[in-house]
């Protein structure tokens, strides 16, 4: 083994760089202007005091047995500051309490906040979205300007947050150097321990280290964080997200011997034919001893069973106070090699030992052998061009915000993964530490983004990339997420930031970073077609035909499109398309989509509920919380402020309560804190009455005796005594006397009116105030008592509100400005693969098909020849079990399972597959390829679907006609006309041409006439390209249409009824034909025929009709089993499938357009026992129903405004205008995909009815 003698570092490897780092500000006082004049958090040179240089993820552990474990509690030199930190908010930092830090300033009536989290998501402080502008007065680096007047940011200048907790030092940390890290704070913070100032930090998504060494004693210590929502840094981080605050990530102490490994770099170099590798390990050893030292280090690598695999150790010194350098290098013969289809990990230890052997510390990162490198126009990994099949990918929690567990990225990875994605890029800042250790882990491949984007700066002169005096901000926060995650084998490409104009500073991080790591390629959108500072040509959503012309004209770097496919609301259609190009062209290497989840807060649906005073009716109470008629409320009740409620002298407080038992804070009834306040806690029963201080009368769970049910609980205050009882019975008793104070807070029921987040999570039944105290007679017996002096008596069991629907659900996902935030971006925050709880949206089903890596092509049906094409890098097809399965008429007729097929990666074979057809098989057969995971993964169960393709075998055979068994009679009036077949009567209304009536045997069928319909309900896409202006021509042109001719005639088999029309819209005309047939039938069948100049597109053609509500159970034979779209029916398979009417709509977190089925032979909807309708169409069409009306969803902006009608509302249609996807601000639907104005369109489809 080659012997590599240590050297000297006198200083830091990021400044021999040609860039200033943030570690320059060793002092608290180093700015070029004074606090006086200048803010820290105003002043963009300031970007950090006093903070650690940056590091790679590791800890030390004190042995290899508990390095192998690698986890934070395996190593005694660590301790999580995680959990409960006494918190103050301040709207402005001018109110903030500014000498909180110090030892002896008492927090102890300061509230609990956990760690980490967002305040906003804690009841402080307003939650607030915008996509790029600021929401604070423009005027960089300052944050503190005068905003519009309805600005949030206008009464809340500046929020500070202030946080406080106690820790101990373990004792055997003793003599070590002793760090504190905070790996996510937003946006700026000063950290002060045991009343000393330690130093100042911005850059909110990379973690702030300080020496704390010096300033902690042994016993408790006190640590102190002032957080501020705004400041300078804020400038560069205006991403498209909820602006949220808080320490949101983990924080905790580390410890490390005076003689430590710092930091490390690892390289895994591949040989030329990718299969033997050098690995080498760049360390830093940092000596804090006043004495030179000598040390051994060494370097194990192990593999995933835990096998030694290799091993190497140098001899070095390192001088006092100073940084030596050593490289590990050892051959590694034939290693599993890390890819995102296989990701092979390894376990590297690295001692650090004193020349007696003694180990001083072992740390640990598991490594990935791979290779990244650009050849051919394309991006390699181990050898051989990859597609980039991504998302982006904010970190969001519908209930955390921007605190992510590692269980909710877990759920993430292994969606990302069952739906055929490879990909992510980090938008748009480095994620939590944990993520890169997870993408390892279970495969994806990785682009981390710097925390840049100044988008509301725009990208003229004005943008801060162009501005020298920020060059040191933005090579900070490079620097510090390269030097953090640069061992994660996941991480393929570097990224600059986003959407913050290009300029010097660009041009200087670029450089940076490929002289720090040449061995990844790096990108930056804003570098555009022709800047030299990226590696990838990387556009934002580029429509298919501008990135077919780039990889056709010359293309001189690979294109990967960083955002396109904008899912926002029900989008991503034309997905195919892109890949078709994508896959067609040398350049080009895929995507990454906007983006993974909708970024919706969960928040409760405001209710609308009531209760009235029994006393005085006209006193109304709100209820706040959740109603039930039989045990009352659990939550609060808002009472009418009212003087009789001011009570301060003599009261009785009665509430009847379900539950005998709680574990926090249950009001019952509260004046505020500081008046009188009756409640249940973990102790038990509390009266507090306030005088000049609090004065509490309590009764311990033992000695109340609450019983399981309901419990009445009864305090009095006479004016020198207060007094509890518990179901008429004297529990406790004290002495009191004095006037209570007044408090402004008004009487809640459930809630403390001055905490607001303490509510009853016990159902209270009655609430009743006195002001007097009750008698203990009348306490005993309340049938028997007086009205006298009862000045509030609720009987929560009453409350009332408007009926709702029963699925109404009690929470929805609240978008920019429902919380009243200003300036916000309304929804969109809402582009998400998958809703904010981790449920997949209907358009991921169409990603996962396009993106699938095995593709069957039929050579040859009748002789079942197949090809099929691998198109895995890495992964033989071997390792999944294919299937066939046969339907004929969308019935499975027969499946089988094969032996796996032994087809290579990126290579395809040709395969005799068995159809299964027989001569007896009659009508449409399709036969469907798939393949599923043969075992279990790590991401997804055995039997697991990752590809399919479907062929039709036979076709639809021509519909026979059942011959009549009825004569078919007519009989006519000036406004209708009504054709009859035994027990089928329809009737025609002369004046608009809709079928008004379909009675069968007396009941009625339709509750909304059958009409002609051309409007469409709006999705997102089509809001931002102004489809309602375009299009809204349509709106009422079916309601609007002028009946110019009605005839009848009879056919063969039945009458016809011919309704012909003339249309609003440009002279355009229509028919409608509708036949009723003696076996029972109703043939519709209606044309639309242009007429002359530049008709607008239709939204759709065909009709709609409403049916009675008991008809909700919903069946058809096409496409599903999720809504499919002309633009975006790639990944559904079509069969029969089963739904509701509820289910059919797809609740968008934005009220749309929503539950299209496409290619749809038939359709049933029919009640519980099986009565209904039937359609069938001669053609395939485009079907849905909604439990609503086409205005009342596009009136709505959330699913819970929407109330289910009494009926359900039907479309059939030839057509529908798809989705669109390209974006949501102007991208119109690809024209293949719409009905353009100056073409005819036809839709024909048959009514059966339905008996069980």
């Amino acid at each position: 083994m080659k012997s590599l003698a240590a050297s000297r570092l006198g200083t830091s490897r990021w400044l021999n760089s040609n860039a200033i780092f943030s570690i320059l500000f060793f002092g608290l006082c180093c700015c070029t202007t004074t606090q006086a004049e200048t803010n820290d958090w105003e002043n963009e040179q300031v970007i950090g005091i006093n903070k650690l240089p940056p590091r790679a993820t590791s800890l030390p552990y004190p042995n290899r047995d508990a390095a192998l474990k690698a986890t934070p509690d395996a190593t005694p030199y660590f301790q999580s500051l995680n959990g409960a930190w006494k918190f103050h908010w301040s709207k402005n930092p001018s109110e903030r309490p500014a000498d909180f830090y110090r030892s002896d300033y008492d927090v102890a009536g300061w509230n609990d906040i956990p760690v980490p989290s967002n305040w906003q998501l804690q009841g402080y402080g307003v939650p607030l979205y915008t996509n790029m502008k600021y929401p604070f007065h423009i005027d960089p680096p300052r944050v503190m300007g005068e905003p519009p007047a309805h600005f949030t940011n206008a009464s809340q200048r500046n929020p500070v947050g202030s946080y406080r907790r106690e820790f101990t030092i373990p004792e055997s940390w003793d003599g070590r150097k002793i760090v504190v890290q905070f790996d996510g704070v937003d946006s700026a913070f000063y950290l002060w321990v045991n009343g000393e100032k330690i130093g100042y930090s911005q850059g909110s998504r990379t973690p702030a280290m300080f020496d704390l060494t010096d300033h902690v004693k042994p016993g408790s210590n006190t640590i102190a964080a002032e957080v501020y929502r705004y400041s300078d840094g804020s400038y560069l981080e205006d991403q498209d997200f909820w602006r949220l605050s808080g320490i949101f990530r983990d924080v905790y102490l580390w410890s490390a011997d005076q003689l430590q490994i710092h930091d490390y770099f690892v390289h895994t170099d591949l040989d030329d034919s990718y299969r033997d590798a050098t690995l080498s390990v760049d360390v830093e050893i940092v000596n804090k001893l006043p004495s030179d030292t000598d040390f051994l280090l060494s370097a194990e690598l192990l593999d995933d069973a835990g096998v030694v695999i290799g091993n190497t150790e140098e001899s070095a010194s390192v001088e006092a106070g100073e940084t030596a350098s050593v490289t590990l290098k050892q051959d590694v013969t034939a290693p599993k090699l890390w890819t995102a289809e296989t990701p092979n990990l390894y376990r590297l230890l690295l001692t650090l030992k004193d020349t007696s052997g003694k180990t001083i510390e072992v740390t640990t990162t598991r490594v990935g052998f791979r290779e990244v490198e650009i050849k051919n126009l394309k991006v390699h990994v181990n050898g051989k061009p990859i597609y980039l099949k991504g998302v982006n990918r904010h970190e969001h929690h519908p209930d955390t915000g921007h605190t992510v567990s590692r269980e909710s990225m877990i759920a993430d990875i292994k969606l990302m993964k069952q739906f055929n994605i490879n990909a992510v890029r980090t938008c748009h800042y480095p994620n939590v530490p944990m993520w890169y250790a997870l993408c390892d882990e279970y495969g994806l491949y990785v682009i981390d983004e710097t925390n840049i984007e100044s988008h509301g700066m725009g990208y003229g002169k004005e943008s801060l990339a162009k501005d020298p005096n920020w060059g040191k901000a933005h090579l900070d926060r490079l620097q510090r997420m390269v030097e953090r995650d640069k061992n994660h084998p996941s991480i393929i490409i570097w990224s600059l930031g986003n959407e913050a104009g290009n300029g010097v500073n660009f041009f200087a991080n670029y450089d940076w970073v490929k002289a720090r790591d040449p061995s990844r390629p790096v990108q930056y959108e804003q570098a555009g077609f022709g800047d030299r500072n990226t590696d990838i040509r990387c556009p934002m959503y580029a429509t298919i035909d501008r990135i077919v012309k780039y990889a056709e004209n010359n293309p001189d770097r690979p294109l990967a499109l960083c955002e396109y496919a904008h899912a926002m609301g029900n989008s991503v259609g034309n997905f195919q398309e892109y890949w078709d190009a994508i896959e067609s062209h040398e350049a080009l290497q895929g995507g990454f989509i906007w983006d993974w989840v909708d970024q919706g807060l969960r928040k409760v649906v405001p209710a609308v509920w009531h209760v009235a005073d029994t006393q005085n009716p006209k006193s109304i109470s709100t209820v706040l919380g959740s109603p039930d008629a039989e045990k009352g409320v659990t939550g609060a009740v808002a009472v009418p402020d009212d003087d009789s409620l001011q009570l301060t002298s003599t009261l009785t407080l009665e509430a009847v309560v379900h539950g005998n038992h709680v574990g926090t804070y249950c009001p019952l009834i509260s004046k505020g804190d500081h008046q009188y306040l009756l409640r249940m806690d973990n102790v038990g029963i509390n009266l507090t009455l306030f005088t000049d201080n609090w004065k509490s009368l309590k009764v311990s769970y033992k000695d109340a005796n609450l019983t399981d049910g309901a419990n009445r609980i009864t305090a009095t205050y006479d004016g020198t005594e207060m007094r509890v009882y518990v179901n008429g019975k004297l529990a406790t008793q004290s002495a009191l006397s004095g006037e209570l104070s007044s408090s402004v807070f008004p009487v809640n029921i459930g809630r403390n009116s001055e905490v607001t987040k303490r509510t009853s999570p016990l159902p209270i039944q009655t609430a009743r105030i006195y002001n007097r105290a009750l008698t203990p007679a009348e306490i005993a017996s309340p049938a028997d008592r007086s009205v006298e002096g009862l000045v509030l008596d609720l009987d929560l069991r009453n409350a009332t509100t408007q009926e709702t629907a029963q699925s109404e659900p009690e929470t929805f996902f609240a978008y920019g400005g429902d919380f009243g935030d200003q300036p916000n971006d309304a929804n969109f925050c809402m582009n998400g693969l998958i809703s904010p709880d981790r449920k997949p949206n209907p358009h991921l089903w169409e990603v996962k098909k396009v993106h699938q890596n095995i593709k069957v092509h039929a050579d040859d049906l009748g002789a079942g020849q197949f090809r099929v094409q691998n198109k895995f890098v890495f992964t033989n097809t071997n390792e999944f079990t294919p299937k066939v399965e046969l339907r004929c008429d969308g019935k499975l007729v027969s499946r089988a399972t094969l032996k796996p097929f032994d087809i290579e990666p990126m290579s395809e074979q040709t395969i005799v597959i068995p159809t299964m057809l027989t001569d007896t098989m009659k009508g449409e057969c399709m036969l469907t390829v798939l393949f599923e995971t043969s075992t279990e993964t790590t991401w997804a169960p055995a039997g697991h679907r990752v590809a399919w393709d479907q062929f039709e075998l036979s076709p639809t055979e021509p519909a026979t006609v059942e011959s009549a068994n009825t004569d078919v009679t007519l009989t006519e009036d000036e406004k209708s006309v009504t054709a009859t077949a035994g027990d089928l009567q329809v009737r025609i209304d002369s004046q608009s041409g809709s079928m008004t009536s379909l009675n069968v045997g007396g009941t009625e069928m339709l509750d909304q006439p059958l009409a002609l319909n051309f409007w469409k309900t709006p999705n997102d896409n089509q809001r931002g390209n102004g489809y309602l202006n375009r299009l809204g021509a349509w709106r009422h042109a079916g309601d609007q249409m002028k009946v110019t001719e009605l005839k009848t005639e009879t056919v063969t088999g039945g009458i016809d009824v011919i309704v012909k029309g003339k249309l609003p819209v440009g002279g355009s005309k229509c028919e409608i034909r509708y036949t009723v047939l003696g076996n029972g039938d109703v043939r519709v069948r209606a044309n639309y025929v242009p007429g002359k100049g530049n008709l607008p597109l239709l939204p759709r053609f065909g009709v709609t009709y409403a049916v009675p509500d008991r008809f909700e159970q919903v069946s058809w034979y096409g496409r599903g089993p999720h809504e499919t779209y002309c633009d975006r029916k790639t990944g559904g398979e079509i069969g029969i499938y089963q739904s509701t009417v509820e289910d059919m709509f797809y609740p968008y977190p934005r009220t749309q357009d929503s539950g299209n089925r496409c290619d749809v032979r038939w359709m049933t909807i029919a009640d519980s026992s099986g009565h209904g309708l039937k359609l069938t169409g001669d053609t395939p069409l485009s079907v849905n129903v909604w439990a609503n009306t086409l205005a009342e969803v596009e009136s709505a902006r959330h699913p819970h405004e929407l109330t289910p009608r009494d009926f359900n509302t039907v479309f059939v249609d030839t057509k529908v205008h798809g989705v669109g996807g390209d974006n949501s601000w102007g991208a119109r639907t690809h024209r293949e995909y719409t009905l353009p104005g100056n073409q005819p369109y036809h839709v024909d489809f048959t009514i059966s009815v339905l008996s069980p």
